[in-house]
């Protein structure tokens, strides 16, 4: 009976250490969890292409100031190109190249991608009849850029 009491005791014993180590080993395995999960959240934040995300998200650009400074940059270009341009001796293709270049870098809304377009590829072509002697022809294009209207 002794012998019975003292196994009761051991194996009681020895369930509650194998509960207790249960359950350090549970408290640690979601410690580690959540310092994992703490060092992710960091490593987001700290991620350079998600704080550009937030700096573009902060500094939306209002669309009818686009428009407005694209319509006045647009029509500045094309006065200074047309200037420049139709003056005697005028190299076409460096001035063509040089301001379909400027016209590349300008940012525009969605409304005025086709006009833009248009623009640029008739500055190229311009720059192409030039390249070929054909400066009557080039003259024509300066013409019809002169009397492009920004759609």
């Amino acid at each position: 009976m002794i012998n019975m009491i003292r196994l009761s005791k051991s194996r009681l014993i020895i369930g509650y250490l194998v509960t207790l180590l249960f359950i350090a080993g549970l408290w640690l395995l979601v410690s580690k969890y959540f310092e994992i999960l703490a060092d992710m959240n960091q490593t987001v934040t700290r991620n350079p292409i998600n704080q550009k995300i937030n700096q573009a998200q902060q500094q939306a650009v209002d669309l009818a100031q686009l428009e407005a400074e694209y319509a006045g940059a647009s029509r500045s270009l094309m006065n200074e190109y047309l200037i420049q341009a139709l003056v005697a001796d005028a190299d076409l293709l460096v001035l063509s190249q040089d301001y379909q270049a400027k016209m590349l870098a300008l940012s525009l809304p969605a409304k005025y991608k086709e006009s833009h377009l248009a623009q640029i590829l008739l500055l190229g072509e311009i720059a192409e009849l030039a390249q070929e002697g054909q400066t009557a022809q080039a003259l024509e294009k300066v013409q019809t850029l002169k009397d492009f209207k920004i759609e």
